[in-house]
């Protein structure tokens, strides 16, 4: 029971992980996540900057699709 329960965490992660839409609409302007510093500086064309940002989003939606 425990695997698929850690499946099933696993898989809502990464939909939270992704989900930008939801992200932006929601989120009041003084709160920064991961997907809303990525879209902000790519929509800057600073590259460089969101680098770390979309490394980590990658890295913790990643782990999760490997172990399960």
């Amino acid at each position: 029971m425990l695997p698929g329960i850690a499946a099933a965490f696993a898989l809502v992660f990464l939909n939270l992980m992704k989900e930008l839409t939801a992200t932006l609409l929601l989120t009041p302007n003084d709160i920064k996540t991961l997907s809303t510093a990525v879209w902000e500086y790519t929509s800057d064309a600073q590259y460089a900057a969101a680098t770390p940002y979309a490394i980590m989003l990658v890295l913790f939606s990643g782990i999760p699709v490997f172990f399960y």
